[in-house]
């Protein structure tokens, strides 16, 4: 009697045991769904966040490039659907026989809105110092960025300016290469090649200057990672010697090389809309302006 007795008892505890044993799981998944639902709610914050960056890169980037005697220029912003930090700007200088290009390519939308607060803080400084170098005034942008970086963040920048007197081409470059030049005549393109790596958290680069003398009908085509980098469906990026290939392609204007790297971009991609943003410029040097300005 005794043995069935301990058995009875046993049973109870163990039927105890899984009580509170259902006590605790019903109790865990209360917690997970609180958290999941945390979780999502942080995902939406994230994602209202990203749309806002988003919405202020669009209003932000230029949509009108000013009128530059000499040059015919096109450009083209697209934002990308999960990640962006484009930024450029094309601006005449105090001494209107010159004229800016400033590139930007973050690695995020966050990252952007740094640069642009950064750039935001210092515009009356730029406004002042746009007769600086190319080369000192990458290294002063540089050096208000960098402290601000986080872990994985970075920024490749770009800053030229063209002397429309002498068409001498000034230029400096930081990170991923996003500058090519095409001589007429010469048909491959050149990168213009960074002289640092990526801003970054571990920054110690130091920008230098380069120059590049313009000729008649030569073109700058500048491309940032969301277009150089995109990747097809066997992860293979679009790359340098594709877009050399469509550049090479006799086009009559800057509008239809723009517009066709973009397409062939998309081609690549084989998606509707960039997830990355893109940004295309190409520059070309009008001849009949050049022959005017040698008269001179």
């Amino acid at each position: 009697m005794s043995s069935v007795n301990d058995l009875k008892k046993k049973i109870e505890e163990l039927e105890h045991q899984l009580s509170a044993k259902n006590i605790e799981i019903s109790q865990y998944r209360r917690e997970l769904m609180e958290a999941q639902a945390q979780v999502q709610r942080m995902i939406l914050g994230q994602e209202e966040q990203v749309k806002l960056l988003e919405s202020i890169q669009k209003k932000l980037v230029p949509t009108e490039i000013p009128h530059i005697p000499g040059f015919e220029i096109s450009s083209k912003f697209f934002a990308g659907s999960l990640s962006g930090g484009d930024y450029f700007d094309i601006f005449e200088h105090q001494d209107k026989m010159k004229f800016g290009i400033l590139l930007a390519d973050s690695s995020g939308y966050q990252i952007s809105a740094l640069f642009l607060s950064t750039l935001i803080q210092f515009s009356s400084r730029l406004e002042a110092k746009r007769g600086l170098p190319p080369d000192e005034m990458a290294n002063l942008m540089a050096k208000e960025l960098v402290p601000s970086l986080g872990a994985n963040d970075e920024i490749s920048l770009f800053y030229g300016v063209v002397d429309r007197r002498s068409f001498e081409f000034s230029c400096a470059s930081i990170g991923y290469p996003i500058a090519f030049l095409q001589t007429k005549g010469q048909g491959r393109l050149i990168q213009v090649e960074p002289s640092a790596e990526a801003l970054s958290k571990h920054y110690t680069g130091h920008a230098l200057t380069q120059k590049i003398q313009l000729g008649p009908k030569d073109r700058m085509i500048f491309c940032t990672r969301g277009v150089s980098r995109i990747l097809n469906t066997k992860s293979e990026p679009f790359g340098f010697e594709r877009l050399n290939q469509i550049a090479i392609k006799p086009r009559s204007s800057v509008h239809e090389l723009r517009n066709e790297i973009l397409f062939q971009a998309s081609q690549w991609s084989q998606k509707t809309e960039p997830t990355k943003d893109q940004t295309v410029i190409v520059v070309e040097v009008k001849d009949r302006v050049i022959k005017l300005a040698k008269n001179q």
